[in-house]
């Protein structure tokens, strides 16, 4: 099993939206995929309640809410139940809660915007990451279009952090989403956001050496 943790220092990242889709694209690539929700806006799991509105059978990825404490139970009971991928969403200003990610995952990822005040709040994340040893990367998200991308990966190699080479734009696709409980690639397969969004996550992919599987077509409804 392979344990995704996302985190961030600040709101407004888009780290839920991250976490949505990195699970539900890992279920699409047939893998058994679990999101842990630990953040108190409880983004992942009001998107999981419109993904299931009025259906029966639900559809993957599950999604647990939890404590952060709680996590390292959480992990080893999805190892034990033969999860496949497991993303655990951290949510700003959870100090503690972001140590139990951090110790439980195999890889993090830290979104940020390119706003200055985003990219400071990286480091306290990345501190973490450093102090369990766990690789990490810098994830560039909600870019604009402009010198913002070039500009923030300066000041994040310049600081000494990883940043994934498939950055993440600001995509009506990836809003527009959000509220039928879809994502980017399901809702709008060949738009710009969906095929951002699958290159990214074929990176991540290969970082964590992860066989790809079958892949489903995408059916709406």
């Amino acid at each position: 099993m392979k344990v995704v943790a996302v985190i961030a220092d600040k709101g407004g990242v888009g780290k839920s939206t991250l976490s949505i889709h990195l699970a539900c694209e890992a279920s699409r690539r047939g893998l058994t995929s679990v999101i842990v929700g630990c953040d108190p806006q409880a983004c992942s799991e009001l998107w999981f309640d419109l993904r299931n509105k009025g259906r029966e059978e639900k559809r993957p990825p599950a999604v647990l809410t939890t404590q952060a404490a709680r996590v390292p139970n959480i992990v080893e009971n999805a190892k034990a139940n033969d999860v496949d991928f497991l993303v655990i969403d951290i949510g700003a200003n959870s100090d503690n809660g972001a140590t139990y990610a951090v110790r439980a995952a195999d890889y993090i990822l830290i979104p940020t915007s390119p706003r200055i005040f985003d990219i400071n709040g990286v480091e306290e994340m990345a501190r973490k990451a450093r102090e369990y040893k766990k690789p990490y990367s810098v994830v560039l998200n909600r870019l604009m279009r402009g010198p913002y991308r070039t500009e923030a990966e300066s000041y994040l190699t310049a600081w000494g952090h990883p940043v994934c080479p498939h950055a993440l734009y600001e995509r009506v696709a990836f809003a527009n989403c959000l509220s039928s409980g879809l994502t980017a690639v399901e809702s709008e397969p060949e738009s710009t956001a969906a095929k951002e969004f699958k290159a990214f996550y074929e990176w991540l992919e290969q970082k964590l050496e992860i066989v790809p599987g079958v892949i489903e077509e995408v059916h709406v409804g």
